[in-house]
C-alpha cells in the first residue's frame, strides 16, 4: 500500500508540474559541441568566412541578428524550432513552446553533432577507408578530417599548395566545394583553361553563363559567337531566338525575323495569337492583314462580350438553321448562354436535344449521359474528361451547373454529337449544323 501511495504521490507531481519543468531535459552539450553549432548555421546567415576571431557569445549574437533580418524568419527560436521540426521529426512547433532559446540551441547542436558524427564516420569509412574511433574527435576535428581526405584523394590537382591543416573545417569546405564545380564545369562543358583562381560567385556566374550558351544551342540551333555578351546579353539573344522558333513552329511564321527586336517579336506573338484565335476558335473568314491590330483586338472584343439576353440578336445560337431560343419552348430564361473565360457556354440537354439526343441525369453521380445515332457520351459535373462510346477523352474545361441546367462549352455539346459548329461574325451568331 505504501508503494502504492508512492507511485501515485510521484505521479501527481508529474502532471502537476509546468511544461518548462519537462522543457529542462534537454541532452547535454560540449563547448566543442555547441561550437560547432554555432559555426554550422554562421556558414549559412554570415558573410564572414572565418569565425575564429568571435568568442562564442559574439558569434552567437550575430547569428541572431542575421537570421532575424532574413526572409525566411523574423525570429531566432522561429528557426531552431523548424531546424527541429523539419530535419530531426520533433513535434509540431506548439509542442515545443515550452522550451527556452537556450535549450533549442542544446537541442539543436545535439541532433546536429550526433547526426555529424555518425554521417562522416560512415562516409571515411566507406569512401576512403579511413577508421573513425567513437569519442576520438570532436565535431570541428571530424568534419575537418572529412573535407581535408576528400581534397587530398579527389582533387589533389587543385589543392596541392593549399595549406590545408591550418584551415577549419568550413573553410575546408567551401574549398571542396570550389574544386567541386571547378570539375561539374570542366566535365559538363568542355572546359580546358585554369578556373583554380575563381571564387564561388565567379564560377557561378562562370556555369550560368556556359549553361544559357548551350540552351541557345541545342533549343534555338544558334551558331554565332557570343564570346563577348554578357550574361545578360546572353539571355536576351537566346529570348529573341527562342521566340523566333516560337512564332515558326507555332504560327508558321516565314518573314525573316532575325533583326527583331524581342519588343517587336512580342508584339508580333500578340497580333498572331489574336489571329489564330479568331480564325480557329471563332471561325471569323477574313483577310486579317487588311486590318491593324487595335482592330483585330476590338473584333475579338466584340465576340467574348459577355452574353445576356440572345433574343435581342446579341448572340444566336442556330441548330440546323433554326434558332435554339427563338422558336424553341423549352428554351426557358434562365437557359440562356453564359461566357466564361471567353467560352461560351450553353445548357447540353437544350443542345444535344436539338440535334436529336436523347439525354439522362443521374442526380445522386452528377452524371450526363447523352445517345444520339450510335454515339454515346457521358459525363460529370466539374470533370475535365467524358466519355465517348466508352473511350475516355480530355475535356479543356469543366461542365458546371447554374440555376439547374449543366452548362458545357457550345463546341464540346455539338461536336461530341457529330455536329459542326462556325462563327457568323457578321450576324454574331454560332451555326451548328448536323452532319
Amino acid at each position: 500500500m505504501k508503494i502504492l501511495n508512492y507511485i501515485l504521490s510521484v505521479m501527481l507531481l508529474m502532471f502537476c508540474m509546468p511544461a518548462a519543468a519537462w522543457a529542462e531535459q534537454v541532452p547535454a552539450v560540449t563547448e566543442a559541441e555547441y561550437r560547432y553549432y554555432l559555426e554550422y548555421y554562421a556558414r549559412n546567415y554570415l558573410e564572414e568566412t572565418d569565425y575564429r576571431a568571435y568568442d562564442d557569445s559574439q558569434l552567437r549574437a550575430m547569428l541572431i541578428e542575421n537570421v532575424e533580418q532574413s526572409a525566411e524568419f523574423s525570429q531566432y527560436t522561429a528557426m531552431l524550432r523548424y531546424e527541429l521540426q523539419m530535419l530531426y521529426g520533433y513535434e509540431p512547433s506548439s509542442q515545443l513552446e515550452a522550451y527556452s532559446e537556450e535549450q533549442l540551441e542544446q537541442l539543436v547542436a545535439h541532433n546536429l553533432t550526433e547526426r555529424i558524427y555518425t554521417e562522416l564516420a560512415i562516409q571515411l569509412q566507406n569512401r576512403y577507408q579511413v577508421q573513425v574511433k567513437e569519442g576520438q574527435y570532436t565535431p570541428q576535428q571530424l568534419s575537418a578530417l572529412y573535407y581535408r581526405t576528400m581534397l587530398e584523394q579527389d582533387y589533389a590537382q587543385y589543392s596541392s599548395g593549399d595549406s590545408l591543416n591550418a584551415m577549419p573545417w568550413y573553410q575546408l569546405e567551401q574549398l571542396y566545394v570550389r574544386y567541386e564545380k571547378i570539375q561539374e564545369i570542366k566535365d559538363t562543358y568542355q572546359i580546358t583553361g585554369d578556373l583554380s583562381g575563381y571564387t564561388i560567385e565567379r564560377l557561378d556566374d562562370l556555369q550560368y553563363w556556359l549553361y544559357t550558351e548551350h540552351r541557345l544551342q541545342e533549343d534555338c540551333g544558334y551558331t554565332g559567337d557570343v564570346s563577348g555578351y554578357t550574361i545578360q546579353e546572353l539571355e536576351q539573344l537566346y529570348d529573341r531566338c527562342l521566340k523566333i522558333h516560337y512564332l515558326q513552329e507555332e504560327y508558321g511564321a516565314t518573314e525573316d525575323l532575325s533583326n527583331y527586336s524581342l519588343e517587336q517579336l512580342n508584339a508580333l506573338e500578340h497580333r498572331l495569337t489574336i489571329e489564330s484565335y479568331l480564325r480557329d476558335y471563332y471561325e471569323v473568314q477574313k483577310d486579317f492583314s487588311l486590318y491593324s491590330t487595335e482592330e483585330l483586338e476590338q473584333m475579338l472584343q466584340q465576340l467574348a462580350e459577355p452574353v445576356n439576353n440572345p433574343q435581342t440578336g446579341q448572340l444566336d445560337i442556330q441548330v440546323n438553321g433554326i434558332s435554339l431560343y427563338q422558336h424553341n419552348e423549352n428554351a426557358e430564361a434562365e437557359m440562356l448562354p453564359i461566357m466564361r473565360q471567353e467560352r461560351v457556354y450553353v445548357p447540353f440537354r437544350l443542345v444535344s436535344e436539338a440535334l436529336g439526343a436523347d439525354v439522362s441525369w443521374d442526380a445522386a453521380a452528377q452524371k450526363v449521359s447523352a445517345a444520339c445515332d450510335g454515339v454515346t457520351i457521358s459525363f460529370q459535373v466539374g470533370q475535365s474528361r467524358y466519355e465517348i462510346n466508352g473511350a475516355v477523352q480530355s475535356l479543356e474545361h469543366a461542365p458546371f451547373v447554374q440555376k439547374g441546367c449543366t452548362y458545357v462549352p457550345v463546341r464540346f455539346a455539338a461536336e461530341a454529337l457529330g455536329a459542326v459548329v462556325r462563327w457568323d461574325y457578321d450576324n454574331n451568331a454560332v451555326l451548328i449544323e448536323k452532319v
